[in-house]
């Protein structure tokens, strides 16, 4: 497997002004690592494309993934000029892969899961002449449970369009993580590692307290926020073990979203995840 961090790891940082792209290419460079995944927010902010190609060639590092916004429950088969934008901002930063996701919440629910299937169809289109392949993170009211990201990759069965399998977010489903990756697997081409701590654990109060913008709720109102991976609920160990028996040599990147010091936890998740591969 191939360690990646997502630069969304490091967004309290970056949002204190702490933190750019660039700098974050040259912490990645000091981490030995050889991919970064990047996400066109932070690039829409600091408008600096030509200078993280230069950084990039200067460190010897290549993107992962470009992670990018999109929501098809209401646009449907209709790609916006920043959708394109986006993807022509992958191609130049040869990203083999933009994480895409599937859609919020619309009162109209079978029109939207059926929107979504058109929308990424259509998206799939374009990323196919751009040498690029799309990736459905298991996030969202459509795309978190395993049934329900699966019934949308078979319904667009298109080879340009795979899974990015987030390793906590199933619990956003009310699902068991072990029973969604193993159900998940064949359809999974990028991981995001990342770990959660839920509301049973007995020091969650002051966790959470540190960043309430950091919870979360399941779709049945259980609440978690992230941690340093090995530090929660998820077993990471066991999944990395599917991973190696299902012979899954793709990228696995790290996504930090808890409340403690973004760069130290993140450093000490990639350590982990490091020791597991």
């Amino acid at each position: 497997m191939k360690p990646s961090v997502s630069m969304w790891s490091m967004d309290r940082m970056i949002q204190a002004q702490e933190l750019s792209q660039l700098s974050f290419i040259q912490w990645a460079a000091r981490k030995k690592l050889q991919y970064v995944e990047l996400l066109s927010y932070y690039m829409e902010r600091e408008k600096n494309l030509e200078e993280v190609l230069a950084e990039l060639k200067k460190r010897k590092i290549k993107v992962s993934c470009y992670t990018i916004l999109s929501d098809f429950s209401t646009t449907g088969s209709i790609l916006s000029k920043e959708f394109i934008h986006d993807l022509d901002i992958a191609e130049k930063l040869k990203a083999p892969f933009v994480r895409i996701l599937a859609g919020d919440s619309n009162p109209d629910e079978q029109n939207a899961k059926v929107q979504i299937v058109n929308g990424i169809k259509t998206a799939a289109d374009e990323a196919e002449k751009r040498n690029l392949k799309l990736i459905i993170e298991n996030i969202g009211p459509y795309s978190c449970h395993s049934s329900e990201v699966k019934n949308i990759l078979d319904l667009v069965d298109s080879p340009c369009v795979r899974l990015n399998f987030d390793t906590a977010n199933p619990l956003l489903a009310d699902e068991d993580p072990i029973s969604s990756i193993s159900k998940l697997s064949p359809y999974i081409e990028y991981v995001h590692f990342k770990d959660f701590v839920s509301e049973k654990n007995s020091n969650y109060s002051q966790i959470v307290e540190k960043d309430l913008s950091r919870e979360q709720s399941s779709k049945t109102g259980h609440k978690m926020t992230g941690t340093i991976a090995g530090g929660g609920e998820i077993n990471l160990p066991e999944m990395v073990k599917i991973l190696i028996d299902r012979k899954y040599e793709g990228f696995i990147s790290i996504e930090y979203e808890g409340t403690g010091d973004s760069m130290s936890e993140t450093e000490s998740s990639l350590s982990y995840m490091r020791s597991l591969l």
